[in-house]
């Protein structure tokens, strides 16, 4: 998500239901590049959230962004905020 002043947004409401997740995160993440220059891309983000029962998912995106990576130098933020809704 991004907001720049000369851009006229519509306003939306989205509802997440109980156990959904919205995951936001910046271009960095699915454009981290490793050695060889090949992108983390939007498949292998998903694959990140996979199985993500003990981690929280920032952190299983980062963990994954930066295993992609690998000793490759960092070319953009990689930034994340994820929530979950949970009924009491």
């Amino acid at each position: 998500m991004g907001a720049w002043p000369w851009v006229r947004y519509k306003r939306r409401e989205e509802f997440l239901e109980d156990g959904e997740l919205c995951l936001l995160y910046a271009d960095g993440v699915t454009e981290a590049q490793d050695r060889a220059g090949e992108l983390f891309r939007q498949e292998m983000l998903k694959r990140a959230l996979e199985g993500t029962s003990r981690d929280p998912e920032e952190e299983a995106v980062y963990r994954s962004t930066m295993k992609w990576r690998g000793d490759a130098p960092q070319s953009d933020d990689i930034t994340t905020l994820a929530f979950r809704r949970k009924n009491p």
